[in-house]
């Protein structure tokens, strides 16, 4: 938990545009900066039980995280919600109203479906991949991908990187 908070901005900044969220969420906030804050909150409650369960992968560079990975495993197991409320998840319950959250939540399902439909039980697969601003383009993803699945056996990957 050390580096959530290094992380946070990181991939809050990384999301910041992404069609789902803007569509579901942007219009709500006055600002860009509200709306940066209303994300940095809501992967706080989403990435942080990737961390506890040593499901989140960095790549470093000179000292700074450039990239972070989350990766669901087969045995992963979603937050409980006590843990959920000691992420902040009370602080986003104001953007649920929002009229469009509907439209999220149908398409999330959708994305659910779609994704157990392809991956079976014992799957491993990546949940998200952040790369910051100024390493897009220099390979820093591919390389931390690379990295994971260089793993023998996924019984050793939670233990193995980095």
């Amino acid at each position: 938990m050390d580096d959530l908070p290094e992380i946070l901005p990181l991939i809050s900044k990384s999301f910041i545009d992404y069609p789902v969220y803007a569509i579901a969420f942007q219009e709500k906030f006055q600002s860009r900066k509200q709306y940066f804050s209303f994300l940095h909150k809501m992967h706080r409650v989403e990435i942080t039980p990737y961390i506890q369960q040593r499901l989140c992968y960095v790549a470093v560079v000179e000292g700074k995280i450039v990239a972070a990975a989350l990766v669901k495993s087969p045995h992963f197991r979603p937050t409980s919600w006590l843990n959920a409320i000691k992420a902040g998840v009370l602080s986003l319950v104001t953007s649920f109203w929002s009229r469009n959250i509907a439209k999220l939540l149908q398409f999330l399902s959708l994305a659910k479906k779609d994704c157990q439909h392809r991956f079976s039980n014992h799957s491993w697969y990546l949940e998200m991949l952040a790369v910051s601003e100024k390493m897009q383009g220099r390979e820093s993803g591919p390389a931390l991908l690379k990295n994971l699945s260089c793993q023998k056996s996924s019984a050793n990957m939670a233990n193995n990187c980095f």
